[in-house]
C-alpha cells in the first residue's frame, strides 16, 4: 500500500524512523464489534427464551439468576429483560452479584392480579384502608 502511495523504500518518517513497514505477527481473527461465540449464541438463545417465557406469566416473584454469570454475561441480560418490556436489577457485589427480573407492573393490573388470586401473593397483599390505624 505504502508503495502505492509512492513510497519507494527506506526510512519512514522524517528523522531516524523504521527502515520497513510493521507486518503484524500471526493472524487477527475476523471477530468484529457485536461478535458472539457459539457459548453467547447458546447463552442468548436460552436466556431470550427464558424471558419470552416469564413475560408471558402472570407473577409477582423475580425470576432471579446465579452469581456465576460475569459482569458482561448480567449486562447482556440487562438489555435482553428490554426487549419483553421486564425490569431487571442487579444485587450484590462482587461474586454474589446477581441479576433479578420482574415484570413492570401498571398499578390496575397488579391490583386485578392480587384480587384473583386472593388479595395477597408473596410480594403484595391488598389491606383494607378502614383497618389500617393512623397516628
Amino acid at each position: 500500500m505504502l508503495k502505492m502511495m509512492g513510497w519507494t523504500g527506506g526510512t519512514i518518517g522524517k528523522t531516524g524512523g523504521i527502515n520497513e513497514p510493521i507486518v503484524p505477527k500471526g493472524q487477527i481473527s475476523h471477530q468484529g464489534l457485536g461478535f458472539l461465540s457459539k457459548k453467547d449464541v447458546s447463552l442468548k438463545r436460552s436466556v431470550d427464551q427464558l424471558l419470552q417465557d416469564y413475560s408471558k406469566t402472570k407473577t409477582t416473584n423475580d425470576l432471579i439468576f446465579s452469581s456465576d454469570f460475569t459482569k458482561k454475561e448480567r449486562k447482556d441480560m440487562h438489555q435482553w429483560a428490554l426487549k419483553y418490556n421486564l425490569q431487571s436489577v442487579s444485587y450484590g457485589s462482587g461474586k454474589n452479584r446477581r441479576l433479578h427480573v420482574r415484570h413492570k407492573w401498571r398499578v390496575t393490573d397488579l391490583l386485578n392480579l392480587l384480587v384473583e388470586a386472593g388479595g395477597s401473593s408473596d410480594r403484595y397483599e391488598l389491606v383494607d384502608k378502614s383497618s389500617c390505624q393512623t397516628s
